[in-house]
């Protein structure tokens, strides 16, 4: 498991970021407002790989997991933090995916 997310020192301008990420099947990316989850999802993908059924970005309240995502950055205005999980695990919970 790794989670990583500077506190305040996101330049200006910085692209996303994988901030935590769980055993290939679940993470959390922050990323600039304009990005939306299409280009969320393939980002994800870029740095971890794809897992089975590609990267769906979720609402985490949807599946009883906490405040809806995404949601704005606690640490630097104009980016929001999304919620990943891999297809096959969105599935699961029922989720409609588009795999």
């Amino acid at each position: 498991m790794t989670i990583v997310h500077s506190n305040g020192e996101i330049p200006e301008g910085a692209g996303a970021f994988v901030f935590a990420e769980l055993g290939g099947f679940t993470c959390s990316v922050c990323a600039p407002d304009d990005m939306d989850a299409a280009a969320v999802e393939a980002f994800a993908a870029a740095e971890l790989g794809t897992p089975i059924g590609g990267w769906e970005a979720v609402d985490k309240a949807a599946i009883g997991m906490g405040s809806a995502t995404p949601n704005p950055c606690n640490s630097a205005a104009g980016r929001k933090h999304w919620f990943l999980l891999a297809g096959l695990q969105a599935a699961s919970f029922g989720l409609e995916t588009k795999k």
